[in-house]
């Protein structure tokens, strides 16, 4: 494609791989029963352009497919982020998040959400902020940095409150008992 296309095909070639992802990993997490609220299950833009999402056969094939991609999935949030399309980076990894963090991928979480956070920051998006907040802390819980993670879940209360989200308000209070 960088040799063929030109940098105008180059970029939707790209946003289609992001939004292949994006599908998916929906698909993927809400056939999985992790938290299916987490994107939906067919985005806006899957729908808008009658795209039908990948379909799973059963709950282990949604999950072996996680397993497969989860890598790449976090390589194509970092390159989100880097061509500035700061909202589905923040997406992605915030869609993964429960994934990584009940398989384990501790190591691996915390810097995704570093960079989903800085995302939502330069998105100036104080709900999403306060969302990658709250799934940063849950990793730094889990790698054993309470000091990173008690400092990410103060601000997602922090902006929770400011947002009068009594839900996120919860979510970052229990976070903080568990650290």
């Amino acid at each position: 494609c960088a040799q063929e296309e030109s940098e105008s095909e180059q970029r939707q070639a790209i946003g289609r791989l992001i939004q292949y992802y994006t599908d998916t990993l929906s698909t993927a997490v809400t056939e999985t029963d992790h938290e299916s609220s987490r994107l939906g299950t067919v985005s806006a833009a899957a729908e808008e352009h009658d795209r039908l999402p990948v379909r799973f056969p059963d709950p282990g094939a949604a999950h072996a497919w996680l397993e497969a991609e989860w890598r790449n999935v976090l390589l194509m949030a970092r390159h989100a982020a880097n061509h500035e399309w700061h909202r589905q980076c923040a997406d992605l990894t915030h869609s993964l998040a429960e994934f990584l963090q009940t398989s384990g991928y501790w190591s691996d979480a915390a810097p995704a959400h570093e960079l989903a956070l800085h995302a939502c920051r330069l998105l100036g998006e104080p709900a999403r902020g306060a969302r990658a907040a709250l799934d940063l802390s849950a990793a730094y819980r889990r790698t054993g940095d309470h000091d990173k993670a008690r400092h990410n879940a103060d601000e997602a209360l922090t902006a929770y409150l400011l947002l009068g989200d009594k839900r996120g308000q919860a979510a970052a209070l229990d976070q903080l008992g568990l650290i």
